[in-house]
């Protein structure tokens, strides 16, 4: 049996936090001239539109644009061999792991950490992940999905609150479908 993405978390992950960085993977004049709005009045919707689609981008996903901070935390029973797959990705760097708060050994495979000899009950990872800095130039289908995202939730948005915004549109899934991590 394969399990879904939302299946392991629901299964394995007891909490996840994300330290995010605060660059936008587009500006605002782009985004606004793909979505047709000509009214400076509307930047900061906006711009606030790029930061929720890149969040969504991050959900549907489960990779991350820029360096972020992730504290993942997982609970079970199972003592000995213990393999976690990383939520988040692509995986930098691993801060630090710690089975009960205090510091244990792991190897890490990628976006694996494996851990021998696990005896507790809450197991933590600390960890980097980004696939791009600043600087970089970001692929232009993942842009293309967020200038989507803009225009399908600006088009929206006498009928939606920017706290009711969860469906991805369509385009945006198409464009960002390759990026996505899967849990199998």
């Amino acid at each position: 049996m394969s399990l879904t993405s939302q299946t392991y978390v629901d299964w394995f992950i007891d909490s996840e936090n994300l330290t995010e960085s605060a660059t936008l993977a587009t500006d605002v004049s782009a985004a606004k001239d793909w979505a047709r709005i000509d009214a400076s009045i509307d930047d900061f919707i906006v711009e606030t539109l790029i930061e929720d689609a890149q969040k969504a981008f991050q959900r549907y996903t489960r990779s991350v644009l820029y360096e972020t901070t992730v504290t993942v935390e997982y609970s079970f029973d199972k003592a000995g061999l213990v393999e976690l797959r990383l939520p988040y990705g692509p995986v930098d760097s691993v801060t630090h792991v710690q089975e009960d708060g205090t510091d244990i050994g792991y190897t890490q495979k990628g976006d694996w950490i494996e851990i021998t000899g696990h005896g507790g009950d809450t197991i933590e990872i600390e960890y980097i992940a980004k696939r791009y800095d600043p600087a970089d130039e970001v692929d232009s289908d993942i842009i293309v999905g967020i200038w989507k995202y803009v225009a399908t939730n600006y088009d929206d948005r006498e009928n939606t609150s920017f706290e009711q915004i969860q469906e991805v549109p369509d385009g945006s899934k198409m464009k960002w479908k390759p990026y996505r991590r899967e849990f199998l």
